[in-house]
């Protein structure tokens, strides 16, 4: 099965995220970014590159850049997984990496490129949770101590030989697309406009999009929109129409409707339910 790719938002240099759903839905899936990722609570199946391992919680693995990865759990009535992940680029590691007092550090990040499971602790658990608390350059500098802090831990390869998709021109041209569309997610964006942009027809680039983010072109903006929303109304006090105008749609209904179908509520009611706020 062919990976999709995905578009990791460039709008921080550190992505580091927790989430409870109801279980892990399959998406194969690889970007150019490293990821580590750990299970909080639930078990399942996890795949990385041509490995499939059972996974249970505290399961803890750095994924190096463009290795496919997803986790599988079946749903079951009245339990939850969660997860907590952290995703950074290369640059990131830029200013430490190419000084000798991290040579070492630098050879177990040459070492993700064949997926490594770290052992945990109580210790580990801790700094990991408490890096989503911290933000901006003091979230860095965590990060950096945590990274140093993994790489003294036992862990062990899970792929034999180092792992990478093909990162052929049509993923650069992916890439590109959906770097613009981060940035002008709020216009228009019209099909034959995107189409235009990689010198392709609007079939052959509707046939292209769903190739190879695995959605048609009008899903992955009506997510993409509905991310950005999600955003306001839980950072902000904008209201909802300033909120709605802002990511792109055209008016309130429709942008109801469609938070409703991804989110399973209205905008209002999720701005209540995470943060009491009103609007």
């Amino acid at each position: 099965m062919t990976p999709n790719f995905e578009n990791i938002s460039k709008e921080y240099t550190l992505n580091v995220f927790s989430f409870t759903q109801d279980f892990f839905e399959f998406n194969w899936h690889f970007h150019p970014e490293y990821e580590i990722t750990l299970i909080l609570d639930g078990q399942g199946k996890r795949f990385l590159g041509n490995c499939a391992e059972d996974f249970y919680a505290q399961d803890l693995v750095f994924i190096g850049s463009k290795i496919p990865h997803t986790w599988k759990s079946e749903p079951q009535t009245g339990t939850s997984v969660s997860a907590l992940v952290i995703q950074f680029s290369e640059a990131l590691l830029q200013p430490i990496i190419e000084l000798s007092e991290f040579s070492e550090l630098k050879k177990w990040l040459d070492l993700s490129a064949f997926g490594l499971k770290i052992k945990t602790n109580d210790k580990i658990l801790k700094k990991m949770q408490e890096l989503e608390k911290w933000s901006g350059a003091l979230q860095i500098i965590k990060f950096y101590e945590l990274l140093w802090f993994l790489s003294q831990q036992k862990n062990e390869k899970l792929l034999t030989e180092a792992y990478e998709i093909d990162y052929s021109k049509k993923h650069q041209r992916i890439t590109f697309l959906l770097d613009y569309l981060e940035h002008h997610f709020q216009n228009p964006c019209t099909i034959d406009e995107v189409a235009a942009l990689l010198s392709l027809t609007k079939s052959g680039f509707a046939k292209f999009f769903k190739l190879q983010t695995g959605v048609c072109f009008s899903q992955y903006m009506n997510e993409l929109r509905v991310k950005k929303a999600i955003k306001l109304l839980t950072e902000t006090d904008q209201t909802i129409k300033e909120i709605y105008t802002h990511v792109g749609f055209e008016n309130q209904a429709y942008f109801n409707r469609v938070f409703r179908n991804i989110t399973s509520s209205t905008p209002k009611q999720y701005r209540i339910a995470q943060w009491g706020k009103n609007s």
